[in-house]
C-alpha cells in the first residue's frame, strides 16, 4: 500500500519568500567572497611612481592602511577660556540640607463654647386666651408661639409669661430671654 503524497500547491507568497531568501544567501556568500579585497579597493587613490624595481611588501602595506587626521599635542592646544562666575556656581560646594519642617501646632485647649446666634424675630406682645402666647415678627413674617412650639427649626419656647418669652436653640441647648419692651 502506498500512500499518496497530499497535492501541495506553491502560493505567490510562498515563492516571493524562497525567492528572498535566495537572494539573502548569495549576497551573502558574494560578501565573504569579497572580504579580502576590501582594503585594496577602499584604499585612496596614491600617484603610483613607475620605477623598474617592484616596491617592497611594507610599502604596499603601509599604503593600503588608512591613514588618520594629525591629533593635536596637548602642548599644541590654544589653552581653555576663563569660565563665566555663572558656570562655576554649579562646582561650588552643596548647598545646605532643607531646615527641617516645623512641629506642629498644638491643638486647641479649650474651645469655646457654642454660641448662639441672634434670635431672627422680635417679640412684640404677649397674648393670653386662655393660654399664653408670645407675639413675634420680622420682615416677613408675623406669628404667635406658646409654649413647646418649635421656631424654624432650631429654637423651642419654653415659656411665655410676664416678663418675656424662654426660649432654647436647639443645636447647642442654649437659653435665651427676650424680655417684652417697655412701653
Amino acid at each position: 500500500m502506498t500512500q499518496a503524497a497530499p497535492n501541495r500547491r506553491i502560493t505567490p507568497r510562498t515563492r516571493r519568500l524562497a525567492i528572498a531568501a535566495a537572494a539573502t544567501l548569495a549576497a551573502t556568500v558574494w560578501a565573504s567572497v569579497q572580504d579580502g579585497d576590501t582594503a585594496a579597493t577602499t584604499a585612496p587613490a596614491r600617484p603610483q611612481h613607475r620605477s623598474a624595481a617592484p616596491a617592497p611588501a611594507s610599502v604596499l602595506v603601509a599604503s593600503t592602511t588608512p591613514t588618520w587626521p594629525d591629533v593635536p599635542q596637548a602642548d599644541s592646544r590654544p589653552p581653555w577660556n576663563n569660565a563665566a562666575p555663572q558656570g562655576l556656581v554649579a562646582w561650588g560646594p552643596a548647598p545646605p540640607p532643607p531646615a527641617p519642617p516645623p512641629p506642629p501646632a498644638p491643638p486647641p485647649a479649650a474651645s469655646a463654647p457654642p454660641q448662639a446666634p441672634e434670635f431672627p424675630y422680635t417679640l412684640i406682645g404677649r397674648l393670653d386666651d386662655g393660654q399664653a402666647r408670645a407675639l413675634l415678627t420680622n420682615r416677613t413674617r408675623s406669628f404667635g408661639a406658646k409654649v413647646a412650639d418649635v421656631i424654624d427649626g432650631i429654637w423651642r419656647v419654653d415659656s411665655v409669661d410676664a416678663d418675656g418669652v424662654t426660649l432654647t436653640w436647639l443645636p447647642g441647648g442654649i437659653s435665651r430671654t427676650l424680655v417684652f419692651p417697655s412701653s
